[in-house]
């Protein structure tokens, strides 16, 4: 087959693939100017200012908080031991009798053999199934476009 009629045949497969989907349109208006796009300065200027109320923070409290956290951040009080996982006891999962259902660490060594697939499927030239049926529409969508104070459409 000619690099050409590849090149074509691939193109017409896809369009034949393709299902357009109708998209419902909303715009929704504000009353407010757009909001200024933050550029590397005022990144930087943010993650500076951030870093120096965390740091207050900790000196105040000595609790010392992540990049995002508030300050009426309070930590979680850790479990008590006797409420924690129980490790070492086998987790059941069915009515399996074979210690591979029932303990990971033996779990993970189990092979599978053979193939998953029990029957052979035929193939199409392309390695398409063979009587699959066609695709479905796609769900549909609302594109929501946002409009500020001073903007047209």
């Amino acid at each position: 087959m000619l690099d050409r009629e590849r090149k074509g045949l691939v193109k017409k497969n896809t369009k034949l693939n393709c299902m357009p989907t109708p998209h419902k349109r909303e715009v929704e208006r504000k009353p407010i100017p757009r909001p200024p796009s933050p550029n590397a300065a005022m990144q930087t200027r943010q993650a500076i200012e951030g870093r120096r109320r965390r740091k207050a923070h900790f000196l105040e409290t000595g609790i010392e908080l992540g990049p995002g956290e508030s300050t009426d951040f309070e930590p979680k009080m850790l479990t008590p031991p006797k409420k924690g996982v129980r490790w070492g006891t086998p987790l059941e999962s069915g009515y399996s009798s074979e210690p591979e259902t029932h303990f990971p660490s033996q779990a993970k060594g189990k092979k599978v053999e053979g193939s998953l697939v029990k029957s052979e499927v035929a193939l199409d030239k392309f390695g398409n199934l063979e009587g699959a049926s066609p695709p479905k529409g796609g769900s549909p969508v609302v594109i929501k476009k946002v409009l500020y104070k001073g903007e047209k459409s």
